[in-house]
């Protein structure tokens, strides 16, 4: 057995599986091990600053659960993914409080099982984050207190049909700065500011 057939029997048995134990309406559970490299036009940045396609990177893991019809899928990584978001600091903190608000999304196909057929999925996670120097929180899909149905944790399979998370989920990251300098000491920055970011999102339903 080659191993994309094995990964496809993997995924079509925990779909099947599914049918019995996931709840009786959309749903999305599981994890995603997300890393990205950030670019930061200005930091600190007092004033709240749009970036799109802002942090490309990999997310690696498993999101399961039933899809708004209630059919089961599976859906595996790694996916290529980016971000558009919006963020701030604080000149009282000196840049090291910081908050953002916006959405990865998956730049490239990730192989799914939808209905029991090996298909693709493309992911979108609106997110907020806070910083607190090197560390953030992160509250993902709907948690994170977007109103319109859009803005939840949003699957689009290959197939056709959709998912949507119904609580939300919670993630932890690490913010490295990989450039910081003596430019970046004063508020507003006088230059832009390049960071690894490297985070684990766990959905809950």
């Amino acid at each position: 057995m080659t191993r994309k057939s094995f990964i496809a029997l993997l995924l079509t048995v925990s779909a099947m599986m599914l049918v019995s134990i996931a709840p009786a309406n959309a749903s999305v559970t599981g994890g995603l091990v997300l890393t990205c490299t950030a670019s930061l036009p200005t930091f600190p940045q007092p004033s709240e600053t749009s970036v799109s396609a802002g942090c490309p990177g990999t997310a690696v893991g498993v999101l399961a659960g039933l899809d708004n019809a209630s059919g089961a899928y599976v859906i595996a990584g790694p996916v290529a993914t980016n971000a558009d978001f919006n963020y701030s600091e604080g000149c009282a903190t000196a840049g090291l409080i910081g908050e953002a608000e916006g959405k990865v999304y998956s730049t490239g196909p990730a192989t799914a099982v939808h209905n029991g057929a090996l298909t693709t999925a493309s992911i979108s996670v609106p997110f907020v984050w806070t910083r607190i120097g090197t560390a953030a929180i992160i509250l993902t899909g709907n948690l994170a207190g977007q109103p319109s149905p859009n803005d939840h944790k949003a699957i689009t399979f290959g197939n056709g049909g959709a998912a949507a998370d119904v609580l939300g989920g919670a993630a932890a990251a690490a913010f490295i700065p990989e450039d910081f300098g003596v430019a970046n000491t004063t508020c507003p920055g006088t230059k832009g500011l390049t960071a690894l970011v490297a985070g684990l999102d766990i959905e809950v339903v």
